[in-house]
């Protein structure tokens, strides 16, 4: 074989292997696709020219730190917290807590009151006085168990109210968290008002207490 014919194999060969780069990278110059990623909240956030760096710091937790450093000196470490999705995420990484609402695939096995609470929506209705009252109980039941086992208690909820972060939109408790901040006083004390998050700290006396209707 000639030096000139060793040359068109190897220009032909690095041709082929460009193009078929050049295809499999149309995605990373594909700005429609990004906008399309996060109009459907996909979780999918591959490297894109126009993935915007807005895009990060909006929908994370940075502008929080304030208010999660705040919250850090309230609140008694290694107890649960309940939150939105997204947020439960935030607090396992910066605070001292237990988080219960995580995706399946990425939890220990959740006892069966804490997976009911969590797919029939209950702490998202609390508006509803039966759906009130069954959120009382569950409080009730986790505070008496796991006080008599030594184990985590349920004692705070966290409430996000940035209006920004399109990771938040996944779960109910970010869009009822109006009904969840006016309920959850009946069995909580709120004790941090941020500019996002609100923490609010289970009151044993009231949460063990005898259902009162609403």
């Amino acid at each position: 074989m000639s030096i000139i014919q060793k040359k068109l194999l190897v220009f032909s060969a690095l041709a082929s292997v460009l193009v078929l780069l050049a295809y499999d990278a149309r995605p990373h110059f594909d700005k429609g696709l990004i906008q399309l990623k996060r109009q459907n909240n996909s979780a999918q956030r591959h490297w894109s020219l126009f993935y915007d760096q807005s895009f990060v710091f909006y929908e994370g937790p940075f502008r929080y730190q304030d208010d999660i450093n705040q919250i850090r000196d309230l609140i008694e470490p290694g107890h649960i917290v309940l939150s939105d999705l997204a947020t439960s995420y935030y607090a396992a990484a910066s605070l001292p807590v237990y988080v219960r609402n995580v995706h399946r695939h990425q939890g220990r096995t959740q006892s069966s009151s804490w997976q009911k609470l969590i797919d029939q929506r209950i702490a998202c209705n609390l508006h509803k006085q039966e759906v009130f009252l069954t959120f009382k109980e569950f409080i009730d039941t986790e505070l008496r168990q796991n006080g008599l086992r030594g184990q985590p208690l349920f004692k705070y909820v966290l409430v996000n109210k940035d209006i920004n972060n399109k990771n938040l939109r996944l779960d109910c408790l970010w869009h009822r968290r109006a009904i969840v901040m006016e309920n959850i006083l009946s069995v909580a004390e709120l004790k941090f008002e941020g500019e996002f998050l609100n923490l609010y700290e289970i009151n044993d006396r009231l949460a063990t207490s005898a259902p009162e209707g609403q």
